[in-house]
């Protein structure tokens, strides 16, 4: 109930904002436009997945435009990469074929707790006075002031979360001949799962920018599916992690692996 809840206010937010979109440039054609544009969010996971230049058709996602993937090469440079000595990754091999990488908490938070705190320092006090105490409201014929503040409440409370998420979660990367999951655990498990074969991309991709820096994380892509994870890692650890997953992945079925930097 309250998953469904989230959604639906996460793509009100998004169908909102949609048209203040950055423009991107398609790293086939050439062609710039803003990324969805006249399409309407149903699921608010949608912002994370490939969309179609209108000219050609070819598909890519935020952050993979004709600029990123010039920074992109020079971000994944060719193996391989030993593990850092200082990195605290477990990795075992609990059967011959199969490889598991615990990643425990990395204790950093990074950018979104700040903008968690200061977004719910500035809406959670109008979200109550709206809902509670909300008779500065009677006069409003609609609803429409209030789901704009529930929608922006959420989206600092989704902040807060995230930056928990990020600095206290545990993560496990497994990998077999038939599956490839990430599961993070932070009081509650999530999983997300991909076969060998399905996968086209191992790579470092920017996921933010703190301080004007970049912030770069892993991502394991397979057409539209995309699983992300590794932004608060340094960087030494997402390229030698990078690596171990690509290596693997072309030795179990995925044929479709380019080389990196490619």
């Amino acid at each position: 109930m309250l998953g469904r809840i989230g959604n639906s206010l996460g793509c009100l937010m998004l169908n909102a904002l949609r048209g203040a979109a950055v423009p991107v440039r398609c790293a086939q054609c050439g062609h710039q436009f803003k990324p969805f544009e006249g399409h309407r969010f149903t699921r608010f996971g949608e912002i994370m997945e490939r969309f179609p230049c209108p000219r050609c058709g070819h598909q890519f996602g935020i952050g993979e435009d004709a600029k990123s993937k010039r920074d992109q090469s020079a971000f994944n440079p060719p193996g391989p990469f030993s593990k850092p000595p200082a990195s605290k990754i477990e990795r075992s091999e609990p059967s011959a074929e199969t490889v598991l990488f615990f990643l425990p908490p990395t204790g950093r938070a990074g950018i979104l707790l700040v903008m968690g705190i200061f977004w719910s320092a500035c809406m959670l006090p109008l979200f109550f006075v709206a809902f509670f105490r909300g008779h500065f409201l009677d006069h409003v014929p609609t609803l429409g002031p209030k789901i704009f503040i529930g929608v922006f409440t959420a989206v600092g409370l989704g902040l807060l979360y995230g930056a928990l998420r990020q600095k206290y979660s545990t993560l496990l990367v497994y990998l077999s001949p038939d599956l490839v999951r990430v599961q993070r655990k932070l009081l509650l498990r999530s999983a997300q799962d991909l076969r060998p074969e399905e996968v086209k991309s191992v790579r470092l991709v920017e996921f933010y920018t703190e301080n004007s820096t970049a912030v770069h994380g892993i991502e394991i892509g397979a057409g539209l599916r995309l699983i992300r994870f590794g932004s608060s890692l340094p960087d030494d650890e997402k390229r030698w992690l990078a690596w171990e997953i690509r290596d693997y992945l072309r030795r179990h079925g995925a044929t479709e692996l380019p080389e990196e930097g490619a």
